[in-house]
């Protein structure tokens, strides 16, 4: 799904995703490392500290350099930023389609696909499925459920928000019953081709008192490409729409 955002900060407690690790400094180059240990009656902790590395990030996906300015942290502690301003539209690949128009590549004999080439993907369990024919027309054995049907079994053809307005309708909480058993396909074009993000990374993290107990919605972290790595989509109400 597309999320229709305009920017996001990172404050607080930074958590390191992978892509922004790739993007920090390496163990070879001491200057961008600060190791601290602290000891407490018999434990002993060290944090290590990554500065972020702008030449890791793929230059297509950001609207200019990588600059430091001054920022405000949740806590209101004052302090300074990496602003990293994304184009909001991958430079190493296309987007999309994520839905497969039909499963069967054979109507006539009501073969599966099993084409890959121009499918998005589902997680199920810690395990990545591609959105093949095959996988749409088993779903109700997937997950033991014959609610779970997205296509005409005689035609083969997915139902598939392909339009706008249809997208909207159904990337909501709470999916509408019209549009319940549909695969929910955006489209870069329902958002001119891309938003920009402005995200905010403390160079010094300032660690929180206590946890938030939740991942913030406006993002938690940024992708050598300049993609934003958003918070997980709310699955539970994805599923109960089938």
């Amino acid at each position: 799904m597309i999320k229709k955002q305009t920017m996001s900060y990172w404050v607080g407690l930074v958590t390191l995703t992978s892509g922004l690790l790739a993007a920090c400094g390496g163990n070879d180059s001491s200057t961008d490392i600060t190791n601290t240990t602290t000891s407490s009656g018999n434990t002993t902790s060290t944090t290590t500290q990554l500065s972020v590395e702008p030449a890791n990030f793929l230059s297509g996906g950001l609207q200019g350099a990588i600059s430091t300015v001054s920022c405000t942290l949740s806590g209101g502690t004052t302090t300074s930023c990496y602003k990293i301003v994304t184009v909001g539209a991958p430079s190493d690949h296309a987007v999309g389609p994520f839905c497969p128009s039909n499963v069967y590549s054979d109507v006539t004999n009501k073969t599966l696909s099993t084409d890959t080439s121009t499918v998005g993907m589902w997680i199920e369990s810690g395990k990545t499925y591609a959105l093949t024919g095959q996988f749409i027309g088993n779903l109700a054995t997937f997950y033991g459920n014959s609610n779970w049907q997205l296509f005409d079994s005689t035609t083969g053809k997915v139902n598939v928000t392909d339009t706008q307005a249809l997208f909207e309708a159904a990337a909501v909480p709470n999916v509408p019953l019209a549009l319940n058993k549909y695969c929910v396909e955006g489209k870069m074009s329902y958002v001119g081709g891309g938003f920009s993000r402005t995200i905010l990374i403390p160079v010094t993290p300032v660690a929180l008192s206590s946890g938030t107990g939740s991942i913030s919605m406006s993002g938690v972290g940024v992708a050598l490409n300049g993609i934003v790595i958003d918070a997980p989509a709310p699955v539970a109400n994805i599923k109960a729409a089938y």
